[in-house]
């Protein structure tokens, strides 16, 4: 898992290039570099990760700001926060912009090992 992790950051470290909130559900934070011991070399000044509860009864803060959605999982359906966060964060405003898995695997989806997997999925918000 941490392997993944530093993965997905260094991918982050790439992406990012100008301000960006990445908002994730649950209590997996993907970023590495927060908390006290995080990955400081993954640093980023234009990455702000934040907890979906932060925004969930106040997206105001989001308007007009660069959004990223972070998911642990393949498909919007399996995603707490297009489930539950209410309209604002409603997949359908939503477009991949990153995937751990390449889409085209998803096919092979034997036995539903794509579901049981951590199919790290990060999504770009388009604002109303």
């Amino acid at each position: 898992a941490s392997d993944s992790r530093i993965a997905f950051n260094e991918t982050l470290l790439k992406m990012t290039k100008k301000p960006t909130i990445l908002i994730y559900s649950g209590e997996y934070n993907p970023y590495a570099n927060s908390g006290f011991l995080g990955a400081q070399f993954y640093n980023n000044p234009n990455l702000f990760s934040a907890c979906i509860d932060t925004f969930m009864k106040d997206t105001s803060l989001l308007k007009g700001k660069n959004v990223w959605l972070f998911s642990e999982h393949a498909y919007p359906k399996d995603e707490m926060m297009f489930l539950y966060a209410g309209s604002y964060f409603d997949s359908s405003r939503t477009s991949v912009i990153w995937t751990k898995f390449p889409k085209w695997l998803y096919a092979f989806n034997f036995n539903g090992w794509l579901e049981r997997s951590n199919a790290y999925t990060l999504y770009q918000l388009h604002n109303q």
